[in-house]
């Protein structure tokens, strides 16, 4: 993930001759990617769905339109880093590295015979300079006892490739389950879930010069997912909880001392700039939802805000995603079974668009929806966002 309280553009110009010609690179979002696991149990593919913002339209299994085949068994994540698109493909062992605005295939690299044998289960990605880094669960294995009490063993693997040559560049031992991972002032940030056995869960924090690592451990952070960084060093996780006595939530890192506070409860979150956006489902007895509650924290004011309460249940929410340019929020959605009136995991998902506004400071203002991106169809178990941004020169 990306780095907090960044600008989300990067401008140049020429200098003040006034006789010269001036210009500056101004990014603009085309449009937005949804990666879809499928159902494994249901023998049902993964596919990547697109929705264009000048038609608002969004269309489906669009690496399977451009490339005449299937992207395979649980696509967990995928990244938009210059001209391309990275896609990890869990079950099948395999990035798919694509033309972002094609999405025509460049390569697929079959990662544990390209990257090592080690290199098992591709799960999430972040870039840095000339580096794309992908985690991998590796040789990372649970068990569980007749209770479904679990135990694991065995630790993952972050991968460093060149975004050119897509070669090996360096290999990291993360703990055990990675996932989300992020870069940030040559240190690499590693999520290690545990697979939410609850007994070892960690954050990696490894020196990409040396090679030398660390970890930290709490007793809040017993399954983190996502992490997030500022340019102070600070920590921004997101962890599922037990699925017990521990909530899922956001919660801060502090780079002074590591030590943990929960901000707010969310199942997913997503940034841009100071703003961290995230939903949190409330669940009765029966566990049928009862009300989810979409929130921002911003870390300037270190408030949290609602900007939408959903009790009718109209989305399910599976994950959250925020344009990286304009801070527009996107919620991708499971849907009901007519006839049961459960989750159908087997069904086509939703995409649910949330226009935003904010401060010149770049601080959440307001959120209001979107009517044309409101309940649009898109693929199968819905489970990450990417950002088709590109850029535009102006000259003056």
């Amino acid at each position: 993930m990306a780095v907090l309280l960044m600008g989300a553009a990067m401008f140049t110009a020429c200098d003040d001759n006034d006789n010269e010609q001036h210009e500056y690179i101004v990014p603009v979002t085309k449009g937005a990617f949804l990666v879809c696991s499928g159902n494994m149990s249901s023998n049902i593919d993964g596919s990547v769905s697109y929705l264009d913002y000048t038609s608002n339209q969004v269309a489906n299994k669009q690496f399977q339109a451009q490339n005449g085949r299937s992207l395979g068994g649980t696509p967990n994540d995928a990244l938009v880093y210059g001209s391309k698109m990275y896609i990890a493909v869990t079950g099948e062992n395999t990035l798919e590295v694509v033309d972002a605005k094609t999405l025509k295939s460049l390569r697929q690299i079959k990662t544990n015979v390209t990257f090592g044998e080690g290199c098992l289960k591709p799960r999430h990605l972040t870039a840095s300079g000339d580096k794309v880094y992908i985690s991998f669960y590796g040789k990372s294995e649970s068990s569980y006892d007749e209770n479904w009490n679990a135990t694991t063993k065995g630790n993952g693997y972050v991968v460093a490739i060149d975004t050119t040559t897509f070669t090996r560049q360096g290999i990291y031992e993360a703990g055990s389950f990675p996932e989300g991972i992020s870069v940030a002032d040559k240190k690499l940030y590693v999520c290690n879930s545990d697979y939410a056995a609850c007994t070892k869960p960690s954050i990696s924090i490894i020196d990409l010069t040396t090679g030398s690592g660390s970890l930290i451990k709490n007793d809040n952070i017993v399954n983190p997912q996502k992490i997030v960084l500022t340019t102070a060093g600070d920590m921004y996780v997101l962890d599922f909880g037990n699925y017990g006595d521990k909530k899922s939530g956001v919660y801060k890192i502090s780079a002074k001392n590591n030590e943990v506070t929960r901000l707010m409860d969310a199942n997913d979150m997503d940034c841009i700039g100071s703003n961290i956006f995230g939903y949190y489902t409330e669940f009765d007895a029966s566990y049928k939802p009862v009300k989810t509650t979409y929130q921002v924290y911003n870390l300037l004011s270190q408030g949290t805000s609602t900007f939408y309460t959903d009790t009718n249940n109209e989305i399910i929410p599976a994950c959250i995603g925020v344009d990286p340019v304009v801070g527009t929020v996107f919620i991708a959605s499971n849907v009901k079974n007519a006839d049961t009136g459960k989750t159908d995991y087997k069904a086509n998902s939703k995409i649910f668009m949330f226009n935003v506004e904010y401060s010149q400071q770049g601080v959440f203002v307001s959120a209001s929806k979107n009517a044309k991106v409101w309940g649009a169809t898109a693929g199968v178990g819905p489970c990450a966002f990417a950002f088709n941004v590109t850029t535009n020169v102006i000259k003056y």
